[in-house]
């Protein structure tokens, strides 16, 4: 079986997703397409706009044969990590033979920089250290430092910059570190760009989708996706808000205070005295603004926010960075008629592969990853009241199956 594979977060499913799918599955003949998925909470710093459930539905119901999790733990961190988490798992799948991921840049730019990136020579090291002196953040200091090297064009930096370029980088530099046999496979981008709010294009990114959500503008939203993809959309009444989890960050960092700060991933150079100094700001707008700095972006404080939410540690994601006995590949849904590609990616893995979330600690010989999905899970539960009726849904919901339709579609 050929399994072609994409690292997301469907922060809803888009147009653009489903075209993506579809050239995967067009340009490797694969027979079938994994997703692994962001699960409640997502690498810009942010709750997904819906829960996981719902956005596993939209992928199935976007082309995806199977939605995996990517655990909360690798989604919160930088790109680095991020890629770590999902290509690391696709890797001890022992069954994936491509990782596709959309981009504005061709493979081969897009390789050699992953290639210095994955075995960085002294005089790399020697240049980054000196961006690095002048306070800017660690990816525009590795940016600078990568144009220097191969003193790229105007146009090559800017390709560069892009969110989903800094990505794909990630990606093809764990592949070369791993000797992984996955093979990556670029395809173009089209429609608007990552933070692109236009609604002037038939490819809107997901952030324009969210911002139509919001706006409640569900006429153009219905014109601008997949039909039956709308109109699950459309039928939603809830969506997650930073500002609904802020009290819950206040009292965190109230009632932990600085040293327990100090613990958690990302937090350095004494932040901690900044977010203890800034637990009564009286928005979460405000608290961002009082703590971001040159060196540290917005994004990069935001996810700091969630980590200390849900007290995600330097020490559990170098753990979970280093040893493989943490990983799984959880499955949140797939299609039914490609309920043997979960058979075959389980007969296949090195890790457990999970579908019944209270066997967990009879599977797992390390539970820390999958605790903090179980606790984001819960969280998310709790201030957004999604996804409905359930108490604690990963242990409530089993597997989503797409048949021939959802039945509320039907």
């Amino acid at each position: 079986m050929r399994i072609a594979a994409v690292i997301s977060e469907y922060n809803p499913f888009t147009l653009g997703h489903q075209y993506h799918i579809e050239q995967t599955r067009a340009l490797t003949k694969a027979d079938a397409v994994i997703a692994i998925m962001s699960g409640n909470f997502v690498q810009r710093g942010e709750p997904a706009i819906f829960d996981k459930q719902l956005r596993t539905r939209l992928a199935l119901e976007g082309g995806a044969d199977v939605v995996l999790e990517l655990p909360t733990l690798f989604a919160l961190q930088t790109a680095e990590v991020f890629a770590y988490g999902g290509t690391r798992i696709l890797d001890r799948l022992g069954c994936v033979d491509y990782l596709s991921f959309g981009s504005e840049s061709d493979i081969s730019f897009l390789g050699r920089i992953a290639a210095l990136l994955a075995d960085e020579p002294y005089s790399f090291k020697k240049e980054l250290n000196r961006n690095l002196e002048e306070k800017i953040p660690f990816a525009q200091a590795r940016s600078n430092t990568i144009a220097a090297y191969f003193n790229l064009s105007e146009e090559e930096k800017l390709a560069l910059s892009m969110p989903n370029s800094i990505l794909a980088i990630e990606y093809i530099k764990k592949l070369i570190q791993y000797d992984s046999d996955i093979q990556p496979i670029a395809i173009q981008r089209v429609g608007g760009g990552y933070n692109d709010e236009s609604e002037y294009t038939d490819y809107l990114s997901a952030t324009a989708v969210r911002k139509l959500i919001n706006d409640g503008n569900y006429p153009l939203l219905n014109q601008k996706l997949p039909e039956k993809i709308a109109k699950m959309i459309s039928a939603q009444t809830t969506k997650a808000r930073d500002e609904d989890f802020f009290p819950l960050m206040q009292y965190k960092m109230m009632t932990s205070g600085a040293e327990y700060i100090e613990g958690i991933s990302g937090v350095t150079e004494g932040l901690e005295n900044l977010f203890a100094a800034n637990a009564y700001a009286a928005t979460y707008d405000e608290l961002v603004e009082n703590v971001h700095s040159k060196r540290y972006t917005r994004t990069a404080i935001k996810r700091m926010l969630y980590n200390i939410l849900l007290g995600i540690t330097k020490a559990d994601v170098e753990k979970c960075r280093r040893d493989d006995k943490c990983l799984y590949a959880r499955v949140l849904g797939f299609r039914s008629e490609s309920s043997g590609v979960v058979k075959y990616i389980a007969d296949k893995a090195s890790i457990p592969v999970i579908t019944n979330v209270p066997t967990y600690k009879k599977v797992l010989r390390d539970t820390t990853l999958f605790e903090y999905d179980i606790l984001a899970s819960d969280v998310y539960k709790l201030v957004t009241g999604m996804p409905k009726k359930e108490g604690r849904p990963d242990f409530k919901l089993v597997p989503v199956m797409r048949g021939n339709d959802f039945p509320e579609l039907t």
